[in-house]
């Protein structure tokens, strides 16, 4: 007997084949093998009927004792399934009436007579559809509307130290896909049964309400109908949709899709109370567009720690739009969300390369990689990391893109050049770049620490003036003065003392004669006296700024340090002005805890939060209306980074501030 083989197929049929035993005969001639002119069989399972909830339909292709089942192709619109048709690969969820018409073909080309099988569902998706429609369009305030039917698709978890007014524990509730859905903040343990993803569910709407441009609904009488549904069958792929059009709120908010797009720069900066988020752009919301501002990936700061995104990353995201929109937004902000690691697939990131390397102590050098780095990848010997003229001993990851080494003492201001190894990779597994693997530094130098002192930011022909002060003595080399993500200057390497005074001139005029000096003063505070270059200060360093002004309206100033960490900052407003861009560098500033208070009543400061944007901020409007000449002044020597340190006052460019 021949011995027989058992070959498992699609949803669990056996397909049974003998193993034939040829033997030549007496005329060593091999008998012929007999030929495969039988079409394969399709069983579907259930066959077929009425049925109260949605059902998942399994195709199993059975070929016999012949060739093999090739493949399964299936059409539920009633059309006739071809080789162009879908193709079978896992059971068909089905929500809704529908007619499955198959066929199968065999390794032979064998093709089954198509077959089909009818599927008869009560149709409350498109009621249940209507019902959460009308809650969306209701006015604020309590209702007492049901909703029959609709599906849990997703369950979140409150997040942040605040979670009840931005970022709330509950569910999503959706009926069919493409359709109309509506958040529902609740904490899930409080609701019997405890909610699952896939139960169909029956509830009564007590209140609809917006908050931050979100609309939510308050239930009651909660009722599970069915469970175990699938899901998959809501979700919308809106990759290739602008998902920002529609109405206010905007149509697509708190629908259950998948969206697939490219991390933009500047990459990720805070988004409230244990958020980040960063520009995401798509297909149907392309960069450069109208719509590009209106959508954003938000990651749980957990998340975005695990997965160590970065700009020019290109992922997909599969859950709900959640959405904000501050008070002065003309339209809200819709934010692909990540709530946990499991609702983001990272396809593809840029290489790491070796963005700085920086003495942080005479026996300490922090090198910044692109990319998070594989913690496993390191090699805590340090002979990853190569330095002629000083050995490496040690690294250790400080945070995911900064690497500490600890080296033999450097030579004060000596250059030095570091090289990474191939082997350091980022968390996909992608080696540093060959061709960016190099960064200059200097050795060790004791860093000044530097304060904002005063403000001119209304000087004609933006020639405006910044003003440090010297907490601690040191050197100013690679210390940034920022407005948002523009550099105003950057200071060169000077040694200054404390109580020194800096003044920074923006936007120097070195073609008037006598006016700017032709550099920064490096040698002393009187390198470019002020009887031949009449800007300068004589009782201050002067240092040169790029060539551009402050301009009015909010702004955030940052001091950064060599390795760009925000020492100092000063967060300033125009009352009346509602820019956008403005809030994400104020909270970004609160979150570096530069600036107080840390938020607003829990929130991220808004134009609408109580306090709000303007009142945590310094008004410095004042400073540019015609018969004004004061200037924006730190009118404490102590920090305590908040407004109150800050008034509108005579000018005293030069000098230290007086007291107040």
């Amino acid at each position: 007997m021949s011995p027989m083989r058992f070959w498992p197929l699609r949803g669990g049929a056996v397909l049974l084949t003998a193993q034939l035993v040829l033997a030549c005969g007496g005329d060593g001639k091999q008998p012929s093998l007999p030929t495969d002119v039988t079409p394969p069989t399709t069983r579907v399972t259930p066959e077929g009927g009425a049925f109260t909830d949605p059902v998942e339909v399994t195709l199993t292709c059975d070929d016999g004792g012949g060739s093999g089942c090739a493949a399964t192709y299936y059409t539920l619109d009633g059309s006739e399934p071809t080789s162009g048709s879908p193709r079978y690969v896992a059971p068909i969820a089905l929500t809704r009436s529908a007619t499955l018409r198959f066929t199968s073909t065999d390794v032979a080309g064998n093709v089954e007579p198509v077959k089909q099988a009818s599927y008869v569902l009560p149709d409350p998706d498109r009621e249940a559809s209507e019902q959460i429609q009308t809650v969306r369009t209701a006015p604020d305030g309590s209702l007492f509307l049901p909703i029959e039917g609709a599906f849990i698709t997703y369950i979140k978890d409150g997040v942040g130290s605040h979670p009840l007014l931005n970022d709330p524990s509950g569910l999503f509730l959706q009926a069919e896909r493409g359709g109309p859905a509506v958040f529902v903040p609740v904490d899930p343990m409080t609701l019997t049964p405890v909610p699952e993803v896939g139960d169909r569910v029956r509830v009564t709407v007590t209140m609809k309400h917006v908050i931050n441009g979100q609309t939510r609904a308050n239930i009651a009488n909660f009722t599970v109908l069915s469970r175990g549904n699938p899901v998959s069958a809501l979700l919308q792929d809106v990759s290739e949709v602008d998902v920002t059009t529609g109405g206010v709120p905007p149509d697509h908010e708190s629908r259950y899709v998948s969206i697939s797009g490219t991390i933009g720069a500047p990459g990720f900066s805070a988004s409230g109370s244990q958020h980040v988020q960063a520009p995401l752009t798509t297909v149907g919301v392309p960069a450069g567009s109208a719509s590009e501002s209106s959508l954003r990936l938000r990651l749980v700061q957990s998340v975005h720690d695990r997965l160590g995104l970065s700009p020019g990353c290109e992922v997909t995201v599969t859950s709900p739009l959640w959405v904000f929109k501050a008070e002065a937004q003309p339209r809200p902000t819709l934010h692909a969300s990540g709530w946990r690691v499991s609702d983001v697939a990272v396809h593809a990131c840029p290489v790491p390369r070796v963005l700085k390397a920086s003495a942080s102590a005479r026996g300490t050098v922090k090198v910044r990689i692109s990319r998070p780095i594989d913690a496993a990848s390191l090699v805590e010997d340090g002979s990853q990391f190569s330095i002629p003229g000083l050995s490496v001993t040690r690294a250790r990851l400080e945070s995911p893109t900064v690497v500490s080494l600890t080296t033999s003492p450097q030579t004060v201001r000596q250059p030095y050049t570091l090289s990474v190894a191939n082997t350091l990779q980022d968390r996909l597994g992608v080696g540093v770049d060959p061709a960016a693997a190099q960064a200059a530094f200097p050795g060790f130098v004791q860093p000044a620490w530097l304060l904002l002192s005063e403000v001119a930011p209304n000087v004609p022909h933006d020639r405006d003036l910044v003003e440090l002060y010297v907490e601690v003595p040191g050197s100013t080399q690679g210390v940034t003065l920022m407005d948002g993500n523009t550099t105003l200057a950057t200071l060169p390497d000077v040694e200054v003392a404390a109580g020194d005074i800096i003044v920074i001139h923006l936007n120097p005029d070195r073609v008037t004669p006598g006016r700017d000096a032709p550099a920064s003063e490096t040698l002393g505070k009187t390198q470019y006296a002020a009887s031949s270059y009449t800007s300068n200060y004589d009782n201050a360093w002067d240092f040169q700024g790029e060539a551009v002004g402050l301009g009015s309206g909010n702004r955030v100033l940052r001091l950064r340090d060599a390795f760009d960490v925000t020492r100092n900052g000063v967060a300033v407003v125009q009352e009346g002005d509602t820019s956008a861009d403005y809030l994400a560098q104020l909270q970004a500033l609160q979150a570096e805890r530069v600036w107080l208070p840390e938020d607003c009543s829990g929130a991220p400061c808004t134009y609408g939060t109580s306090p709000s944007a303007w009142s945590v901020s310094v008004d410095w409007g004042e400073a540019f209306s015609r018969d004004h000449e004061g200037t924006l002044q730190r009118h404490r020597l102590f920090n305590s980074s908040g407004a109150e340190d800050w008034t509108l006052s005579v000018p005293s460019i030069g000098y230290v501030n007086a007291e107040r």
